[in-house]
């Protein structure tokens, strides 16, 4: 379960739909792993040729269900879902999934794959994307993504590229 959570998932517990939940504050994103399987193996390695060692390197988990505070949801079989992490932020992506594609906790300076760059670098590549980001990775190259298509690098983390 992601964040250490200690919660139990029982037969009797109301699986809320996603139209359900309201937008109010930050909000916690829990999730509950589950194994990797063919559906999973058809939309990485095939379409984007990433590996499930890569993107669990990457932070990037399938997942069964997902928690916004206390509200627990249930993920389609036939839509797969996943889970970006880093840190308490979370990133949830449901790639088949028209309406409800990403639900987000993130602010605007959350950076993933921060922990794929090497020590010294001479160049990066900033993607909108992190699944762009992982091909590029896999190539060889440096890249990072903006946390939003319309997001910049903001100072902070300028610096702490710079400083890495």
């Amino acid at each position: 379960l992601g964040d250490k959570a200690n919660v139990n998932l029982k037969k009797n517990v109301k699986l809320y739909q996603k139209e359900e939940y309201k937008e109010s504050g930050f909000k916690v994103i829990r999730y509950k792993r589950r194994e990797w399987n063919e559906l999973d193996t058809n939309y990485w390695t095939k379409k984007y040729c990433l590996t499930e060692k890569l993107l669990i390197k990457a932070k990037v988990y399938p997942i069964s269900h997902y928690w916004i505070n206390d509200t627990v949801i249930e993920c389609k079989k036939d839509k797969p879902t996943y889970v970006y992490e880093e840190g308490i932020y979370r990133k949830i992506y449901s790639p088949l999934d028209k309406v409800y594609k990403w639900i987000s906790n993130c602010t605007k300076d959350v950076i993933f794959g921060l922990h794929l760059l090497p020590s010294k670098i001479d160049y990066i590549i900033i993607t909108s994307s992190y699944k762009d980001t992982l091909c590029l990775t896999l190539a060889g190259f440096n890249s990072i993504p903006v946390s939003s298509e319309i997001s910049f690098i903001s100072i902070v983390i300028y610096y702490r590229i710079i400083k890495k």
